[in-house]
């Protein structure tokens, strides 16, 4: 929380828009708590651009919640004024995370 700006703008991949750190530290409550099990994330791509300030990871997150585990592909664009995040643009390729059951 400490590289956002005040201002930051999350927009999740389901349509949600959390404005400003409070309201985005609320939308990370469930991963950092558990509630999807584990999270991984794996960076498959990173474009960085210094002269607009602006960055896109393209990435795979992995969950496993002891019964079930799954994955999905997405990407974050990432905006920077000063030195902090202004913006974190999110989308995926699944409206839902891919979920298997272990037997």
């Amino acid at each position: 929380m400490a590289f956002m700006a005040e201002d930051t703008v999350y927009d999740e991949f389901n349509g949600t828009i959390n404005r400003g750190k409070a309201a985005i530290r609320a939308a990370f409550v469930p991963q950092f708590r558990g509630d999807y099990g584990v999270i991984r994330f794996q960076t498959e791509d990173l474009f960085v651009d210094p002269e607009t300030c602006k960055a896109l990871i393209r990435w795979v997150c992995t969950f496993d919640r002891g019964e079930r585990s799954g994955s999905w592909r997405g990407l974050d664009i990432l905006h920077f004024e000063g030195g902090l995040l202004k913006a974190k643009l999110t989308y995926a390729k699944a409206e839902r995370p891919l979920v298997q059951k272990h037997s």
